[in-house]
C-alpha cells in the first residue's frame, strides 16, 4: 500500500510563560488564549502566511510531502527483506527555536502523559464504590496495583534478557537479508520469532553493526582490487623493460 502525506505551514506552538505575560501587560494575547476555534485557526494562518512566527512557535512552520510504502500481513512472509513501512519525507525547511520555559513545560507536558498512561491502566480495576465503607475492597484494588506493576517491571526486565540472547541469531539473519540469501523455513521462522521479541534498540544496534561490517567488506575488497591493479600496473611496467635487457644481452653476445 502506497500512500502520499502533503503539508504546509505545520508548526508546534508552545506559550512561553513570559512572553505570554509580557504580552497579557501590553493588552495582547498569544493564539493559546483565543477560545473560539475559528479565531484561533485564522490567526494561526495569518502568522504563517505573513511570515510572523513567533517565539511561541518551537518547531516549524513547515512545508513538504510524506510518501509511505507499507507491507501488509498477509505479505509479509513473501517479502522478508521488505520493512514493514517504509518512509521518505521531503522537507523545504526546517526552523526550530526553544526557550528554557518552553522546555520546562514540554518536559511536564511528556511526564503528565506517562503518568496518565500509567494510571489510565489501573481505571480498569478500579473500585466504583467511596473509601469510605469499603476499605476491602480498596486494600484490595491497591494489592492488585502493585502486583501489576510489579509483574510488568518483571516483564519488561525479562524482555530486555531476551532481546539481548536474540541479539547475535538476529545479527546473522539480518547480515543475511542485506545480502539478499534466501531464507528457509527455519530461518525464516526464527526471523519473525526474533522482530516479535526484540526491543527497538537492541534491532538498531544489531544493524548498525550489520552495516558497518558491510562497509568494512566493501572497504577491504576496494582495496585489494587497487593493489591488484597495482601490481598490474608495475608488472606492464617492468616487464618491456626486463625483455629489452635480454635483447641487449643477446645482441652483445653475437
Amino acid at each position: 500500500m502506497f500512500k502520499r502525506f502533503e503539508f504546509e505551514g505545520i508548526q508546534i506552538y508552545c506559550d512561553d510563560e513570559r512572553q505570554r505575560v509580557a504580552n497579557k501587560a501590553l493588552g495582547r494575547c498569544y493564539c493559546t488564549a483565543i477560545s473560539d476555534w475559528g479565531e484561533w485557526y485564522h490567526a494561526m494562518r495569518q502568522r504563517v502566511r505573513g511570515g510572523c512566527v513567533e517565539k511561541s512557535t518551537v518547531f516549524g512552520p513547515v512545508s513538504g510531502s510524506v510518501d509511505m510504502a507499507m507491507v501488509f500481513k498477509s505479505f509479509i512472509k513473501e517479502m522478508v527483506d521488505t520493512p514493514y513501512v517504509d518512509l521518505h519525507a521531503k522537507l523545504a525547511s526546517i526552523n526550530t527555536s526553544l526557550t528554557r520555559d518552553q522546555y520546562t513545560t514540554l518536559v511536564k507536558t511528556v511526564s503528565t502523559l506517562t503518568n496518565w498512561t500509567e494510571v489510565s491502566s489501573l481505571t480498569a480495576i478500579r473500585p466504583k464504590v467511596p473509601v469510605k465503607g469499603n476499605a476491602k475492597v480498596w486494600w484490595r484494588f491497591v494489592g492488585r496495583a502493585v502486583r501489576q506493576a510489579v509483574t510488568k517491571e518483571r516483564s519488561d526486565k525479562l524482555l530486555a534478557k531476551i532481546s539481548e540472547v536474540l541479539k547475535p541469531e538476529y545479527q546473522a539473519l539480518y547480515s543475511d537479508v542485506v545480502h539478499k540469501v534466501p531464507f528457509n523455513a527455519d530461518k525464516e521462522r526464527a526471523y519473525r520469532f526474533a522482530c516479535r521479541f526484540m526491543t527497538v534498540p537492541d534491532m538498531v544496534w544489531c544493524r548498525r553493526q550489520v552495516y558497518a561490517q558491510l562497509a568494512q567488506e566493501l572497504k577491504t575488497k576496494r582495496k585489494d582490487t587497487d593493489d591488484v591493479a597495482a601490481a598490474a600496473v608495475v608488472e606492464s611496467e617492468t616487464t618491456p623493460r626486463s625483455q629489452e635487457g635480454r635483447r641487449r644481452r643477446v645482441v652483445w653476445l653475437v
